[in-house]
């Protein structure tokens, strides 16, 4: 697999063991060796496969804030207690925790609330597979989208 075709949305879902639809409740940092990793508590709202609406998971990301010492991993987002967001996740054990994002930033999408239509979906993906992969399908750009094409593609 080329480089840039990596970074497409399919091959980031073929690399998935999760798709779902997440809001955050709450995070604890912890140290993991020498780096510091924050375990993060979702409820799952919806799924496109691999993990069940109405449980709870933890996604585990590097960088936090542990006691007086913190550790930022730039190019990887921390998402705070109350977002939504759209996530494809990895097998459950990172770093003795729970979930990796697959892709780091490019799996994980915020989720723009809205009382009107199809919520849309923002992430760092939606800029990256139109100027880097110059993908000719462009990332998702609504919750409903994500879902669907990634319960698609594990078909």
């Amino acid at each position: 697999m080329a480089d840039n075709e990596s970074t497409t949305f399919e091959a980031l879902v073929s690399k998935a063991q999760a798709a779902a639809y997440v809001r955050v409740m709450d995070q604890s940092a912890r140290f993991e060796g020498t780096r510091i990793v924050t375990d993060t508590r979702c409820e799952v709202l919806d799924s496109a496969f691999g993990v069940d609406a109405g449980t709870v998971i933890t996604i585990t990301t590097l960088g936090g804030i542990s006691g007086n010492i913190g550790q930022t991993v730039f190019g990887l987002e921390r998402p705070v207690p109350g977002d939504e967001l759209a996530v494809l996740l990895g097998r459950e054990g990172y770093m003795s925790g729970g979930r990796p994002v697959v892709g780091f930033v490019l799996g994980m999408y915020h989720v723009v609330p809205t009382t009107i239509g199809d919520a849309p979906v923002h992430g760092y993906a939606n800029d990256v597979s139109r100027r880097v992969t110059r993908d000719s399908v462009p990332a998702p750009q609504t919750l409903n989208e994500f879902l669907t094409r990634a319960r698609q593609l594990r078909q």
